[in-house]
């Protein structure tokens, strides 16, 4: 299911004077009311000017394209984006499957590429983990010195919860320092951010038996030498993997992965980083990340585990924790765990997922198309996100079609490009069939 982001535009945006009046006239009351505006200052959502009071507006997602950008080891998952120097950095880990190989096994290499514009990408940095050395997540940050840093781990082929927190400095993206090992030993910084205190927070976990888990919350002054902020952070012993922002009014939110088929878990705090609120998500997620909008609209990306298990988006609101699900990638599988970034009026989103075959890294951008509520459609409070979706799997038929328009001329319809090409077109009518029955559902 997809929903609409709802925002409301108030009288708090400007300085307005009110004054009323009532009078008796023909047995009937009557009001006058005037309201001068004498500074009226203008507020932009995605840098788009709102001038009237007490208005709502729908912010419609809209997946404007998806592309696969890297396919070429066995297994490549577990992605982080950024904006660095005016290029895009995307990170991922190549290995031969999922989880840590076997012993004597090579072990995860954490692979870096760049790109100008989002389209053409070129590798430039691979980080090899060895011969039963496996690396695993690797996140991207922004230091107060203006580096990047790439904070991940990596775990022993012979005890892979022997986990090891490490962190590489990079000036330009291509040459790194490190590795210099950070935190506890067997505590895994799972993704570090940047306060605008200058300091580095991060809520590592610790893997115990029986899928159980410690976590706490670390502060650092510079990225290597961590102190324990929250010895036990959670309310629990399930939670892992923690997605952590801080807003630009030095709000500090997570979401954190719980295991035993628990939903996520909202953590927020004020400031201080000491005292949190705890909210539950309201569905299960893997590998969480989160960005601020422009906005100020706090938006989640997750792996949704489950039968069928996808990539997709939510809204957040830290107020009640409430997540609300605006959008649905074309994913499946083993799947999930994306970077996010904000850029030139559009959210950027890195991901994986085996939907087409093997493990391989899809970027994707997306809208978020404004549209006032009008009396005639306050009360359908879902966008067209299945449409679109329907629309753009629809163009994709459309040029598979025209490829093998193309290709019939030298070959047959046995021939194995021909026979591939049909597998893709059925496999996209299917999904098409589905979210045309998933809209008529929402509907009734």
């Amino acid at each position: 299911m997809t929903k609409r982001l709802i925002f409301t535009v108030s009288e708090g945006f400007g300085v307005r004077l009110h004054s009323t009046k009532a009078s008796k006239k023909d047995g009937h009351t009557t009001y006058f009311c005037w309201s001068l505006c004498s500074i009226f200052i203008s507020t932009f959502i995605f840098g788009l000017p709102l001038a009237v009071a007490e208005e709502k507006f729908i912010l419609q997602p809209v997946l404007e394209s998806v592309v696969k950008v890297w396919d070429k080891a066995p297994h490549n998952a577990f992605t982080s984006l950024i904006r660095f120097k005016g290029s895009f950095y995307l990170t991922f880990r190549e290995a031969e499957q999922h989880a840590v190989p076997n012993v004597g096994r090579p072990g995860g290499n954490i692979r870096i590429l760049k790109s100008h514009d989002g389209q053409l990408w070129n590798s430039v940095t691979v980080i090899n983990g060895g011969i039963n050395k496996d690396l695993r997540d690797a996140r991207l940050s922004i230091t107060p010195a203006g580096d990047m840093m790439l904070n991940t781990a990596f775990s022993p082929h012979d005890s892979p919860s022997a986990i090891q927190s490490q962190v590489w400095i990079s000036n330009d993206g291509i040459s790194w320092d490190g590795p210099v090992d950070i935190g506890d030993k067997n505590w895994w910084l799972w993704k570090v951010v940047w306060g605008s205190d200058n300091f580095a927070y991060s809520i590592a976990y610790r893997s115990l038996n029986n899928r159980l888990f410690d976590t706490r919350l670390y502060r650092s002054k510079n990225g290597y030498h961590y102190e324990i902020l929250i010895p036990s952070f959670s309310v629990d012993n399930n939670a892992n993997e923690a997605a952590l922002v801080i807003n630009k009014n030095g709000q500090a939110i997570a979401l954190i992965r719980r295991e035993k088929q628990k939903n996520g878990l909202v953590c927020v705090s004020e400031n201080d980083y000491k005292n949190w609120r705890f909210f539950d998500f309201g569905v299960r997620v893997e590998g969480p990340e989160l960005i601020e909008l422009p906005s100020g609209i706090i938006i989640a990306a997750v792996r949704v585990p489950g039968g069928a298990a996808h990539t997709a988006l939510f809204s957040l609101d830290t107020n009640t924790g409430q997540a609300t699900h605006v959008l649905r990638l074309p994913s499946g599988g083993d799947n999930g765990y994306p970077g996010l970034v904000w850029h030139k009026e559009t959210l950027w989103m890195s991901y994986y997922s085996s939907h087409e075959g093997k493990a391989s890294i899809y970027l994707a951008k997306i809208k978020f198309v404004k549209k006032r509520i009008t009396p005639n459609n306050q009360k359908d409070s879902k966008p067209a996100i299945q449409d679109n979706r329907v629309s753009n799997l629809r163009k994709e038929i459309s040029e598979l079609q025209k490829n093998r328009a193309t290709l019939s001329i030298k070959y047959t319809d046995m021939h194995p490009d021909m026979m591939a090409l049909e597998r893709q077109i059925r496999e996209i009518e299917k999904r098409i069939n589905v979210l045309t029955g998933e809209a008529e559902r929402e509907t009734q």
